[in-house]
């Protein structure tokens, strides 16, 4: 993750494909879920969106089968960011939200503010300034709140 946060791809794409590898117990099923949701992101930032959305059903599949609801989550978010980079607004529109509602279930603030910025960006792409704004206002209110 770091590697892949610092801009460091190869590093990160060999780390990710041997967390798949190595981690294979179902105690590592989070792990695994994270790797493939990882190599989704590597794939996506190289714009190799099928790839990208391969792996992003593999992180979602892994997370759904054991039940990890975070993780759950987090594989809607990469797919919606391949919604949005393909003009899928509605699509993306529709599995941010998803991820922003779980989030805000599970009480994770700063995931959920995350998702109000990425559907203001939905809604901005679209022409819906005031739909945006209030995307902004409520991840202000969520993040003021957190600190």
């Amino acid at each position: 993750y770091i590697f892949f946060r610092q801009g460091y791809l190869d590093d990160a794409k060999t780390c990710a494909t041997a967390s798949t590898i190595l981690m294979q117990r179902p105690q590592d099923d989070a792990f695994i879920s994270n790797a493939f949701d990882i190599l989704s992101g590597i794939a996506r930032s190289e714009g190799k969106l099928d790839e990208a959305r391969e792996l992003a059903a593999q992180a979602l599949d892994t997370a759904q089968e054991t039940g990890l609801v975070g993780s759950i989550y987090a594989a809607y978010r990469a797919q919606a960011l391949i919604a949005l980079l393909e003009g899928n607004y509605s699509e993306a529109e529709r599995l941010f939200r998803s991820a922003l509602e779980g989030f805000e279930r599970l009480g994770s603030r700063e995931r959920a503010a995350g998702r109000h910025i990425e559907l203001g960006l939905v809604n901005l792409l679209q022409g819906r300034y005031n739909q945006a704004r209030s995307q902004k206002l409520q991840k202000q209110a969520m993040v003021h709140t957190f600190v």
